[in-house]
């Protein structure tokens, strides 16, 4: 089956994009998806960032902008799949290459806004685990601060417990789902358009890029405030989808220690023996004394990333079964997935299939980057490892690398 390459992307013609965008407004319509106060961007080049909690947040903000709006998606997605790749043609996606610095999806995206479209962007470049905003990429803080057009922040109420990262199945009816206009984090010039990137960014502009990162931080976590706690963990087939949040235990660290006794209702380590029973909007540890005080998902979160921090290198190790992929950098043939064996500890990762033996240092692993919770990419020695995980060990894999190799913050970008 054909469809749009990388090396040959035009933009959809506007009647096609008008086409895909009326279509997610009837099927926003039947879902009862709200918005509030996004008649602001009705007109005019503007930027809109928002929090991204969800896999289907860009259809919910195509089905509730007041006019068709833009992307800037990672090539992996726009690119894996005909079907998707035809979607995301459609609606306006501009792939871009997160591995690496790519001028060239900067260059259109900029182009589009030049010519006064309203174009959406996730500045943290993925999706979050546990519902709380991650650092802002670098080169989405780059891009903010030097455009001369109105930036705009939005929330996606409710996206978060529609279909959190870490489940692997949507769980509640999109109804709930509102966007909502924030504020507007830069007003922004009124600049005259002629279809240049200069005329709506300014790269000589000297910027503190700390500062506007906590300034745009600041603006997403007040969009994603309280999406957390609000999330339903009770939900059919939700308490078996936890351990891929927690994917270690948050007492012991045990890599993928958590596991969901279908006869106890509990969520129990195999190592440590902790038990936790799951509640409507958090979870309680049971102890011989009694259950704990309920807390929120994102409350684990942290005590697990606060065990991992203190457990002692020699005794973090991973072996697993997967289904692997080796390709030269040069080679742009889709080569078959096959059997393989895989072993991360503190002298780095091992890989072994049919044809192949690697040993991957640490540092050269941790750059690696995550696809969804499945697939792990690993660029190394003029070749690309592609890891995919049947039960979502890919986000576990990355972080327990980065944090054997040394990185002070190992949950981000995951």
């Amino acid at each position: 089956m054909l469809y749009p390459k990388r090396r040959w992307y035009p933009h959809a013609p506007a009647f096609c994009r008008w086409f895909c965008w009326v279509g997610c407004r009837l099927i926003g319509r039947l879902f009862g998806l709200k918005s509030e106060g996004l008649e602001h961007l009705a007109k005019g080049p503007a930027l809109i960032i928002a929090p991204h909690v969800n896999f289907l947040d860009p259809i919910f903000a195509l089905a509730t902008m007041p006019r068709p709006p833009r992307f800037i998606g990672d090539a992996f997605f726009t690119f894996s799949n005909p079907l998707l790749a035809w979607v995301m043609w459609l609606a306006g996606v501009v792939p871009v290459d997160r591995s690496r610095p790519d001028p060239y999806a900067l260059r259109q995206y900029l182009r589009l806004m030049s010519h006064g479209e309203l174009c959406v962007l996730f500045p943290e470049g993925a999706r979050s685990l546990h519902g709380e905003v991650m650092p802002p990429m670098t080169q989405a803080v780059k891009l903010i601060a030097k455009l001369k057009i109105p930036v705009a922040t939005v929330a996606l109420e409710g996206a978060y417990d529609s279909w959190p990262r870490w489940d692997p199945q949507i769980r509640q009816p999109w109804g709930r789902v509102r966007v909502r206009f924030v504020e507007m984090l830069k007003t922004g010039e009124s600049p005259r358009l002629n279809g240049k990137p200069q005329d709506v960014y300014d790269r000589r502009r000297g910027i503190d890029v700390e500062s506007e990162r906590r300034e745009i931080r600041r603006s997403l976590d007040q969009a994603a405030r309280g999406e957390p706690e609000a999330t339903v963990l009770t939900r059919r087939g939700r308490p078996q989808a936890v351990p891929r949040l927690l994917c270690f235990c948050p007492e012991c660290a045990q890599p993928s220690g958590l596991a969901w006794n279908h006869k106890t209702k509990l969520l129990t380590c195999s190592r440590c023996l902790l038990e936790l029973r799951v509640l409507k909007h958090g979870l309680a540890a049971r102890r011989a004394t009694g259950d704990e005080t309920p807390r929120s998902i994102a409350a684990w979160f942290h005590q697990m990333q606060n065990a991992l921090r203190n457990k002692n290198s020699e005794d973090l190790t991973v072996a697993s079964k997967v289904s692997a992929r080796v390709r030269e950098n040069t080679d742009e043939s889709d080569a078959p997935f096959e059997p393989a064996s895989v072993r991360i500890d503190q002298h780095g990762l091992a890989f072994r299939n049919s044809q192949l033996m690697l040993h991957v240092p640490l540092k050269f692993a941790a750059k690696g980057s995550t696809k969804g919770s499945d697939v792990l990419d690993i660029p190394y020695a003029g070749r690309q490892i592609t890891l995919i995980s049947d039960e979502g060990h890919a986000v576990t894999w990355l972080i327990l690398i980065r944090r054997l190799a040394g990185w002070p913050d190992y949950f981000s970008e995951v």
